[in-house]
């Protein structure tokens, strides 16, 4: 990676290109051209919108793929040539092509031209976790317990990868529901790196100088305090989105103590035993309609990961199928039945 600073007057096609060398990039994606990507969008027609938050817009738009055939994309267009938006861009392309995992969203190509800059990924049918969750009317069907399993266990293996498997230590910073896309099949694929940092090896938190980035009620507590951000800040993160999951109640921040509601309710329920904390789940799915021994271990999972206090949860790594699961123990399992993360509340 070459870096300069940008002159007043620079051209911002030249600004990009000198910054990043993209041929020296390992694997570097395919370059689409501009053309096909403003053709395939409709001009980038607002039809053509699947998502915008504060990086920019994403479309959905039709290319040309292998041996020729018309393929889907999803196309996501940075918010503008200046400073910020450069930095998003190319924080994402630099993270996200190296890395290579089933429940991490692939990127296909990108693209620079007049100014625009584009990232090109694989396209989810079903959209994003947040849409199927909470975007449809009372009529809209109702996502199953076997796919909210599978997509925690999907995300849980994402974070496992980041976290432990990659080949340094990358910290996402904005886990929510917003950034879990859906293939055909209803498998996870995390997306929207534009926050991740991957770190040095000696390295265990990165403190952002523009001050606590991400989304409220998904930030750890800790790191108002600290400025710092960990794996453990992102396992708060996953935590929320457990309870979301299970309880199909999304967490709101509207009002300063909204952004806890659904935690603190949760642990009340906890807290007031025989079996109460059943009453946290979804009442659109009904009894039969999910497995409760699940049920209580990934609200139990949720409340550990978004315990308030990181200092008062151990989270661990396990090699197989967790042994001697004491009461309050809460893991995940993949299809195999091998633990994707433990938390042991102490």
């Amino acid at each position: 990676i070459k870096k300069r600073r940008g002159r007043i007057g620079d051209d911002s096609s030249s600004i990009v290109r000198s910054t990043i060398n993209f041929a020296s990039i390992p694997g570097v994606p395919k370059e689409f051209d501009y053309k096909e990507l403003r053709k395939g969008t409709g001009n980038f027609d607002e039809k053509m919108k699947l998502g915008q938050g504060g990086y920019g817009v994403v479309y959905r738009a039709t290319v040309v793929g292998e041996h020729g055939q018309s393929m889907e994309v999803a196309v996501k267009q940075f918010s503008g040539a200046n400073t910020k938006g450069q930095e998003d861009f190319l924080a994402e392309l630099s993270i996200i092509n190296l890395l290579r995992h089933r429940n991490l969203v692939k990127l296909l190509g990108w693209c620079h031209q007049d100014g625009v800059l584009l990232l090109v990924y694989d396209f989810m049918p079903n959209g994003s976790l947040d849409r199927l969750l909470f975007g449809g009317g009372p009529e809209a069907p109702v996502l199953t317990w076997g796919h909210r399993y599978n997509i925690v266990a999907g995300v849980a293996s994402a974070l496992n990868y980041l976290h432990h498997e990659y080949d340094q230590r990358v910290i996402h910073r904005d886990i929510k529901p917003s950034n879990i896309m859906l293939d055909a099949a209803f498998n996870a694929r995390l997306g929207d790196f534009g926050l991740a940092r991957a770190l040095e090896t000696d390295k265990t938190s990165y403190t952002d100088k523009l001050g606590v980035p991400g989304t409220l009620g998904y930030i750890a507590p800790e790191c108002f305090h600290t400025g710092r951000a960990t794996r453990e800040s992102d396992v708060f993160g996953f935590g929320a989105v457990i309870l979301e999951i299970v309880s199909g109640r999304r967490i709101s921040c509207s009002n300063a103590a909204g952004c806890s509601q659904l935690l603190e309710g949760v642990w009340q329920l906890h807290g007031a035993g025989g079996g109460r904390i059943l009453e946290a789940v979804d009442r659109r799915l009904a009894p039969g309609e999910f497995d409760e021994g699940d049920a209580e271990r990934l609200l139990l999972l949720g409340l550990a990961c978004s315990h308030p206090n990181p200092a008062g949860l151990h989270v661990a790594r396990a090699a197989g199928r967790a042994r001697g699961r004491r009461r309050g123990d809460a893991g995940v399992r993949d299809q195999h039945g091998a633990d994707l993360i433990v938390v042991v509340l102490r």
